[in-house]
């Protein structure tokens, strides 16, 4: 029986075997995984145990987070957000896929995947496989970036160099940053950004992030910030990083107290513009014109294109026998190893136009 990873309690992952023997729907697809990818920000959060959901509840209505009754357990669930994979079957009445068609979507690491046709992107020929497991994470950066409102010859910092900073590193440069700054206390993070296009990288750990900016900019700081790590100490050297009137854009999820965070400093003085930045969240800011089925779609053009080297990013990559364990140590115990864990599974060739 094909197997999947399931989250079966805080900090415990395991690959269950799973049925996938129901009859095809006339508008489906079914997909053999060849490789997959987990979601180290949102997703780690949900595996320690550590998000929001368990104690309160969004209401939509109100746009307001409310106590629950009791806890929620959000366990069991499946980890991982992004999958390529070959068609194996297809419904009566799907016309954009076909029997062997390379493809990628959302979905967990599991080894089957039975999907709406409308719900998979057909791969190029050409495209490599890595491009496609950061689609979800350049959607993220890609509206960070608008909402910063980075300009053609624009100074910029990104904090936090996990795949959303690193896909952010590569559209500033693309939309034509003068100036781009990586922050990560993690070397291996350090150096794809350099390759991705960063001027300077800076060790947060060694270093006083907002000074050594101002220095690189004759005093006056970046223009706009890309904030993806999701931690305190970050958004306050940001906010110290940032321009007299800068932009910061947030896309990290903040799940700590932000006792690092001195709002009565430098943001009380250079009255920043905070800007929380999140594509799920709809409408956006620049909707109606821009809507995240827009953002989608130029994402999956740019990653499709070649134009940025994914092969940076997903790293290191496992065999799927492994994803259990590969998941508590890459992932969840030692994040300095790893950018974004990309998973094979059997059957693929994990050297095929990475």
């Amino acid at each position: 029986m094909p197997r999947e990873l399931i989250a079966l309690q805080p900090q415990k992952a395991k690959l269950l075997s799973y049925s996938d023997d129901l009859e095809l729907q006339p508008n489906q697809v079914r997909i053999r995984s060849l490789y997959g990818a987990p979601k180290h920000g949102t997703e780690l959060n949900m595996y320690r145990g550590t998000n929001p959901f368990q104690e309160k509840k969004y209401n939509p209505d109100w746009q307001v987070f409310e106590k629950t009754a009791r806890k929620v357990s959000p366990f069991p669930f499946g980890l991982g957000n992004m999958f390529v994979g070959e068609v194996i079957a297809v419904g009566s009445q799907v016309t954009g896929v076909q029997v062997s068609d390379r493809v990628a979507g959302y979905g967990h690491l599991r080894e089957t995947h039975t999907l709406s046709d409308k719900d998979v992107l057909l791969m190029p020929k050409t495209m490599k496989w890595k491009a496609a497991l950061c689609y979800d994470p350049a959607q993220y950066a890609f509206q960070a970036i608008r909402d910063s409102q980075l300009g053609l010859g624009d100074n910029t910092a990104v904090f936090g160099l996990g795949a959303i900073g690193l896909m952010a590193v590569a559209m500033a440069k693309i939309a034509g940053a003068h100036f781009i700054c990586g922050i990560d206390p993690i070397a291996k993070r350090r150096q794809a950004a350099l390759e991705l296009g960063a001027d300077l990288v800076l060790d947060p750990k060694n270093v006083d992030v907002g000074m050594e900016i101002r220095r690189e900019t004759n005093r006056q700081g970046v223009d706009c910030v890309i904030e993806s790590s999701g931690t305190a100490s970050a958004l306050h050297q940001a906010i110290r990083s940032a321009a007299f009137r800068g932009r910061i854009a947030l896309v990290g999820w903040y799940n700590q107290a932000l006792q690092d965070l001195n709002l009565g400093e430098e943001a009380h003085f250079n009255i920043p513009d905070l800007i929380f930045s999140r594509v799920a969240s709809e409408p956006g800011r620049d909707y109606p014109s821009w809507t995240r089925d827009r953002v989608k779609k130029v994402c999956w053009d740019l990653l499709a294109s070649g134009r940025i080297d994914c092969g940076k990013v997903i790293d290191p990559v496992v065999r799927f026998e492994e994803a259990d364990s590969a998941y508590a140590y890459y992932v969840d115990q030692h994040p300095e190893q790893s950018i974004k864990l990309g998973v094979v599974f059997p059957g693929s060739n994990g050297g095929d136009n990475p």
